[in-house]
């Protein structure tokens, strides 16, 4: 349910609440779902990347990211 209301602020360009959900995906973790979820969409700001870094370094996926 988290990741449709992720999915849903990224498709009306709420970027700010979208980074927040993600984050909460993040610390329940789900880093994978997150590190998805920001991957396939492009939302560029810094707080974005920050959190894309994040999960890669998570997931031990640097070069990804």
């Amino acid at each position: 349910m988290q990741m449709g209301r992720v999915w849903q602020a990224l498709n009306h360009y709420a970027y700010i609440d979208a980074v927040f959900l993600a984050e909460r995906l993040y610390a329940e973790g789900k880093a994978y779902k997150a590190y998805r979820l920001l991957k396939t969409h492009t939302c560029s700001t810094p707080q974005c990347r920050y959190l894309l870094a994040k999960c890669c370094v998570d997931l031990s996926n640097v070069t990804a990211g």
